[in-house]
């Protein structure tokens, strides 16, 4: 009894004090895309290769299993742009409205009607300047994070003894 206790509160204080850090890397001109996902210090890599190895499609399975489960709680985007004409200042201001609106039509069911949603995006006529600021507070239950392991581990261990089975039959 005192081991299972012991367990649990193990398990808890983990949850509670686990360091979880995303680092998301794109660059349009180069076509990279990276994510770097670090958990208490294992640092996970997807790349956009098209060789990728079943670590990396397992790995993917689980951030697109969990990322299907967050909910934004506080999103703030404010953002004041000018490119010192006029007419440009506002083709500007809307192709970015309109990219705001195509990524949250993409992502709204990560918004809820308790959802705190400022969006502020504002041209900036005769100056030429950048300002961009942004906060966001997401959540996603741990058990989530903890099914979409076990979920995929599941189903690539499966996949990968039926595939074996096939493979001698064939052979």
């Amino acid at each position: 009894m005192l081991i299972t206790v012991f367990i649990v509160i193990l398990i808890i204080a983990a949850i509670f004090f686990i360091n979880i850090k995303i680092k998301i890397h794109f660059c349009l001109a180069l076509s990279e895309f990276r994510i770097e996902l670090t958990v208490a210090g294992i640092k996970i890599k997807i790349k956009n290769k098209e060789e990728s190895t079943e670590k990396n499609k397992f790995v993917r399975d689980i951030v697109l299993f969990i990322t299907e489960h967050i909910k934004v709680v506080y999103f703030k985007l404010n953002v004041l742009l000018g490119l010192d004409d006029a007419f440009a200042d506002v083709i500007a201001v809307q192709l970015v409205r309109n990219t705001f609106t195509a990524v949250y039509c993409l992502y709204k069911n990560a918004f809820t009607k308790h959802t705190r949603l400022f969006v502020n995006i504002m041209p900036a006529f005769n100056r030429t300047v950048l300002n961009l600021d942004f906060d966001c507070i997401i959540s996603v239950r741990i058990g989530y994070i903890i099914i979409g392991y076990i979920i995929t581990a599941y189903i690539r261990h499966y996949y990968n003894i039926t595939k074996n089975k096939i493979r001698r039959l064939f052979t």
